[in-house]
């Protein structure tokens, strides 16, 4: 027997916990005679369940309409199902009926409700669709050789620059404005081990799209106090991006959302990084050395703002990924950078510098 007053090592308490987990969803269970899946679907806790047992329920959407239902059910599914199906699952299958059924029948939910676990099978393939896509693009990696990757790198310095584009993809003086070096890069070519072409295709969507504000990020990250260089902090972005992908964060955005799945990445990376850039300057003097802690602050609150972003009570389908899109959309057309930044030092980009950066960068 465990008293009050006992001090619990928390291997055991986790265990405990666990346990009572355990037992009050098989009395859950036994009481409701519902599967836990198929309560995650109806969005029902226990008081909701026991209380529609003895009303007469409203027909259920043929949709789910909050994404945290769905991702609840994905999660879920990802803990429950079989390795062959959860295979077939994030291998994105377009056999959509079959996947309802096995799920249901492994799960336990009610003929009834099979519009339901169709609509999340559909919603999930998507999701794992979406992924599978920028995975592989992460690993092309880039080539001098490849004439579409040569077009997006000069693209890209065409829409900050006038100048003429440097002759070398792989030649980059830190110091000098007619470098790559000049839009923040070290080595164009390896800068985007990690991204790989995915990342160029991000950085030259944002500054191709908004050239503009893209600029003025440029000449602010240059010559403020706080300096970064533009391309490589474009580049952890993309990392950024990927990883939320990864970590579930950014499930919504593939949910019920009708647009290109690049062009909903590439929104999503042009919003995370001018975002960013404003969070860094407000922060006021930052040595690069704090990159990483002030990144960390940023994706804190960044993952704050997306929860709020997917609770919008106000439409029942506000937080489709179609609708976050377009906020997305809405909020970079009226995009202004912050002006509490230190512009009136003299700041030159130097070699000690970039080798700080080099020691910092993720990429």
């Amino acid at each position: 027997m465990i008293f009050r007053h006992q001090t619990i090592p928390e291997p055991a308490e986790s265990l405990i916990f666990d346990a009572h987990k355990l037992k009050l969803n098989t009395h859950f269970t036994l009481v409701t005679r519902s599967s836990q899946a198929q309560r995650i679907l109806l969005n029902l806790d226990l008081v909701d369940y026991i209380v529609s047992l003895f009303k007469e329920n409203e027909p259920v959407s043929y949709k789910i309409h909050e994404p945290k239902v769905l991702k609840k059910f994905q999660l879920y599914c990802l803990s429950k199902l079989s390795a062959e199906t959860l295979s077939e699952l994030q291998n994105g299958s377009r056999n959509h009926e079959r996947l309802a059924d096995s799920i249901m029948e492994q799960l336990e939910v009610s003929a009834k409700y099979r519009h339901l676990v169709l609509d999340a099978v559909a919603q999930m393939c998507k999701f794992y669709s979406d992924l599978k896509l920028y995975e592989e693009k992460c690993n092309i990696p880039l080539s001098e050789n490849i004439l579409q990757h040569q077009k997006l790198f000069l693209s890209t310095w065409s829409s900050l620059t006038e100048k003429r584009p440097p002759e070398s993809l792989r030649a980059c003086r830190h110091d000098d404005e007619d470098t790559w070096g000049y839009l923040g890069f070290q080595t164009p070519l390896s800068d985007f081990r990690r991204t790989g072409l995915l990342g160029l295709m991000s950085l030259e969507h944002m500054v191709a799209s908004y050239p503009e504000l893209s600029r003025r990020t440029l000449a602010t990250s240059s010559e403020s106090e706080t300096w970064l260089p533009f391309a490589l902090v474009s580049i952890n972005v993309t990392s950024w991006v990927m990883d939320f992908y990864n970590e579930n964060e950014l499930n919504a955005f593939s949910y019920n959302n009708d647009y290109d799945p690049l062009e909903t990445f590439y929104l999503l990376h042009a919003s995370f990084f001018f975002n960013f850039i404003n969070f860094y300057m407000a922060k006021g003097p930052v040595s690069v050395l704090e990159f990483n802690r002030v990144a960390a602050e940023y994706k804190g609150e960044l993952l704050n703002k997306l929860k709020q972003l997917y609770e919008i009570k106000d439409k029942v389908d506000s937080a489709y990924g179609t609708n976050l899109v377009n906020y997305l959309q809405s909020e970079l057309e009226t995009f202004n950078l912050s002006t509490n930044y230190y512009t009136h030092y003299e700041i030159k980009i130097n070699m000690g510098r970039w080798k700080t950066w080099s020691k910092m960068y993720t990429g």
